[in-house]
């Protein structure tokens, strides 16, 4: 779990590990967790960092490679070539013109790299995520009673006033961590090694100046984004703390400065055009809209706090800081505007989180540190502590076992969290419904796909019983699904070979809203209003009998009982007010006969033909020819499938 904290890194979701250095001083490193099967190879990305620039200018280049771990042979994919050192400042991507495979020789660098990515790969394909995080992969919190033998441990420590929360080894900083300066108040979150800030980090300094970038022997140093709290930003090269090297200057005015640096004193204008356009397109343009803002740097001011760092489709995405107006902060990565990655948080009461976050909630594997120094680390799930892991308290006492919602389970081995801790996670809730009809005797039921679309069981419930049934087919095209449940129903509705006509008179029945208002049946009476659906589409017709969310697929008939078509759809209510300026009223659609029957004769079920006479208790037919249908999820596949169907709220899972 190694969070790269430099925005203008192309390779943004890379995690480099050094692997060797060739003769010619060439620094060779892999990105393991992004190894991706393809068939029976694998995908992955090496870097090859250099000292000086190649005659084109480039100082470092990604490949994109696909290997074979059985012939050790290797083809080249794509190649991206940078300015800057590992990775940064993209000039160029190109796909490979050769996609010859080449035998790695014995003892090569590309032996070396290949037999690295094969053997840890399917090495930890099993693994739990607790074990297979690197950055965690000891598992244990440091010995509070000896501060002598700290290695491969994660805690915290006093260092006179100052503080640093994270990892150690060989009793000094090294790994991920946090310090903050008790002085000062200045802040660093980032990579150590052997107690010095290493590679990549961020600084937050107590007058709000923010650096992103790389850093060394606690040093800014490499490519790195400073934003003062004056409003003017660099984006360029560092050392010894320094801008040195090529950069842009923008001031608060807009004025925009280009060129080279030595010891945070501009000395030339001479710089390559090319770079020159990449460093000032890199930085978010103040002058459009910040909806506009993408794959940049930048800062903006919410209404709950301020954010610097990289914006993705006017929204944050990447690597970035905010600070809410609560004084909390976080620091790491971004996706669709919520925190989603790798990333620190630090609370104004100096609690403080460092590890996985999804979709703007601690899930994954983390530290967390809390203001009476009580310590845990372990997995996380929606800011619970969720699965194995430990919790040392500051009396010395240990916890170490399975947990759930943040309650001790049970002592037992982390071999064992599988089978404890997802058994609840197996548990199936109902968090939707729908309506279907019979139209076979062999216990065919029609409903809509988007009813049944990401269930895990799928439940039909008659006036005495439920039963589970099968999907045996689905046009998610037209929006149809045939289940199939073992029972023989009391009637099957026949389906209308007449094509509908304008002003026929028409009934929907079903359970709109579930089973909320009640349990029983609904009825609703109208017209066909129309004989196509919403833009034109003959598949389907517009009917003006009322109808509710639970609806869908349920039955539209005639006043013998024949199916004139499948209830679908309403006409969306926000839809309606932004694009056609009125509330919709009764405008609601069905799926045609015709297209039913098809769907029903590709699926070989015999279709009982149309009456030409009302049945007798016809009311009473309906209720034995329609269901109520239930969709059960856990609560993992409900999180996935929230934002793509209507689902009941979330106190369906209390």
């Amino acid at each position: 779990m190694s969070i790269i904290l430099i925005l203008i890194s192309h390779t943004s979701k890379a995690e480099w590990t050094y692997l060797t250095k060739n003769t010619s001083g060439v620094e060779f490193f892999l990105d393991y967790s992004n190894v991706k099967e393809k068939n029976s190879n694998l995908l992955f990305k090496h870097l090859q960092n250099r000292k000086t620039p190649d005659k084109w200018g480039s100082l470092s280049t990604t490949i994109l490679r696909e290997v074979n771990c059985k012939t050790n042979k290797y083809k080249n994919l794509k190649f991206a070539y940078y300015y800057g050192e590992m990775g940064t400042i993209l000039e160029k991507e190109v796909k490979s013109l050769s996609l010859d495979w080449y035998f790695a020789k014995p003892k090569s660098v590309n032996d070396l790299m290949i037999k690295s990515v094969c053997r840890k790969h399917y090495t930890n394909s099993n693994k739990s995520n607790f074990a297979n995080n690197e950055n965690f992969k000891s598992n244990k919190i440091c010995n509070v009673t000896d501060g002598k033998n700290w290695t491969n441990c994660t805690s915290f420590k006093n260092y006179e006033n100052d503080i640093y929360v994270g990892q150690f080894k060989n009793n000094k900083r090294n790994g991920l961590g946090f310090y903050k300066f008790f002085n000062t108040n200045k802040k660093f979150f980032g990579t150590w090694k052997n107690g010095k800030t290493h590679v990549k980090g961020v600084w937050i300094f107590p007058n709000n100046d923010i650096y992103i970038g790389g850093n060394n022997n606690s040093k800014n140093e490499g490519v790195g984004f400073y934003k003062w709290s004056k409003g003017d930003v660099f984006l360029g090269t560092w050392k010894n703390n320094f801008k040195n090297g090529p950069g842009v200057y923008i001031y608060q005015d807009g004025k925009i400065k280009t060129g080279i640096w030595e010891n945070d004193k501009f000395i030339s204008r001479s710089i390559n055009n090319s770079l020159k356009r990449k460093l000032i397109n890199l930085i978010c343009d103040d002058n459009l809209n910040s909806n506009s803002w993408d794959k940049c740097i930048g800062s903006k001011t919410y209404n709950n706090g301020t954010y610097v760092g990289y914006f993705k489709q006017g929204k944050r995405g990447g690597k970035g800081v905010y600070k809410w107006n609560s004084k909390i902060t976080y620091v790491g990565f971004w996706k669709n505007g919520v925190e989603h990655g790798e990333g620190f948080y630090e609370w104004p009461n100096e609690e403080l989180y460092i590890g996985d976050v999804k979709f703007g909630k601690r899930t994954g594997v983390g530290f967390y540190k809390w203001t009476n120094n009580d310590v845990y680390l372990g997995d996380w799930k929606e800011n619970s502590r969720t699965g194995y892991g430990t919790y040392l308290y500051r009396s010395g006492k240990i916890k170490a076992g399975i947990w759930k919602n943040s309650k001790f389970i049970s002592a037992k081995d982390k071999k064992d969290q599988k089978s404890v801790i997802l058994n609840n996670d197996k548990k199936l809730f109902q968090v939707g419904s729908g309506t279907g009809f019979s139209v076979s005797s062999n216990g065919h039921i029609i409903t809509n796909h988007h009813v049944i679309n990401g269930c895990q069981k799928v439940n039909v419930f008659t006036k005495e019983n439920s039963y589970n049934s099968k999907i045996v087919a689905s046009d998610i095209k037209n929006d149809l699904s045939l289940l199939k449940v073992n029972f023989k129903p009391e009637f099957v509705f026949p389906i209308t070979n007449t094509s509908p006509q304008l002003m026929d008179e028409i009934y929907v029945a079903g359970f709109p809203f579930g089973n909320r208002i009640s349990s029983s049946i609904k009825i609703t009476k109208g017209i066909i209003s129309s004989l196509t659906g919403f833009g034109d589409d003959y598949t389907r017709m517009q009917v003006d009998a009322a109808m509710q969310p639970g609806n869908s697929g349920g039955p539209v008939y005639s006043k013998f009982g024949n199916i004139y078509g499948v209830a679908v759809a309403k006409l969306d209510y926000k839809y309606s007010i932004k694009k056609l300026n009125t509330i919709p009223e009764l405008t609601n659609f069905a799926i045609k006969a015709s297209m039913l029957k098809s769907f029903l004769e590709a699926s070989n079920v015999k279709i009982r033909p149309e009456v030409s006479e009302p049945f007798k208790n016809l009311g009473k037919k309906i209720q034995q020819g329609t269901f109520y249908i239930s969709c059960m999820m856990i609560r993992g596949k409900y999180d996935q499938m929230k934002s793509k169907k209507v689902l009941f709220d979330k106190d369906k899972f209390n």
